[in-house]
């Protein structure tokens, strides 16, 4: 059901709210809007569903392969379930700003072209991550985790190379692309890691070059979690116990 929904078309809803961006000057005026979809509320369960899976697996597994499920499993629950919820609404409310639009002007058709281009690539990219996650999860073998932490890298690397760095949205749907050295060193790690998992689910079990390869892997999805941990537990913790106003 998940896949259906982040793979299905966009259903277009006129919305009064939003001013035409007819061409009245070199920089039109977007409206900022808000959408709240379902599938955007989906994502962190889902996430936190194949979190759990992977390490209710790492359990039952030992050395690199359990390290490799138990830093896949955290990263599940403690970054993507707030990244990817927070992509997917940047992305439907990037393209919710040119709904019902007909005439608009050069730069504006532009930011409209940036802003399919970055839906598109959050909805083929969490497909992929989802699927790649759910593979290790259900993987019998640990060659076949690492061919799913293979799979999961490489959804990173082509959501970069295929244009998310100049497309990227806020959360409010505007432009806000990556800066180009901030997506260069983005692109370098992410790549790193993919050799790293690929060259693991080729070698033979055993072998130093697994280890190495696996424990690569799991390093980079630990800096993911300290990464993840202010969205996911700290804000959420500060906001349920109103903690700014209780240190004031």
């Amino acid at each position: 059901m998940l896949a259906l929904a982040l793979l299905q078309p966009l259903a277009y809803v006129h919305s009064p709210l939003i001013s035409p961006l007819i061409a009245r000057g070199p920089s039109p005026q977007i409206t900022r809007v808000s959408v709240v979809t379902a599938s955007a509320k989906i994502l962190p369960v889902v996430d936190v569903g194949l979190g759990v899976a992977l390490l209710r697996r790492a359990a039952s597994a030992t050395g690199a392969e359990a390290a490799v499920l138990a830093s896949a499993g955290g990263l599940a629950i403690f970054n993507l379930a707030a990244t990817d919820n927070a992509r997917f609404a940047s992305a439907k409310r990037a393209v919710k700003v040119y709904e019902g639009k007909v005439s608009l002007s050069g730069q504006a058709l532009e930011q409209r072209g940036m802003a399919f281009q970055w839906y598109t690539l959050v909805r083929l990219h969490v497909f992929a991550q989802v699927v790649a996650l759910a593979c290790m999860a259900r993987a019998s073998t640990a060659t076949l985790v690492l061919q799913g932490a293979t799979a999961f890298m490489g959804a990173n690397v082509a959501f970069f190379l295929g244009g998310a760095g100049a497309a990227k949205h806020d959360e409010n749907g505007m432009p806000a692309p990556i800066k180009p050295g901030v997506l260069k060193f983005v692109l370098a790690v992410d790549s790193v890691l993919l050799a790293g998992a690929a060259v693991a689910s080729l070698a033979a079990a055993g072998t130093t070059a697994r280890a190495v390869g696996s424990y690569l892997f799991a390093g980079g999805c630990l800096i993911g979690v300290a990464e993840g941990l202010p969205k996911s537990v700290i804000g959420p913790f500060k906001r349920f116990t109103n903690w700014d106003e209780f240190m004031a």
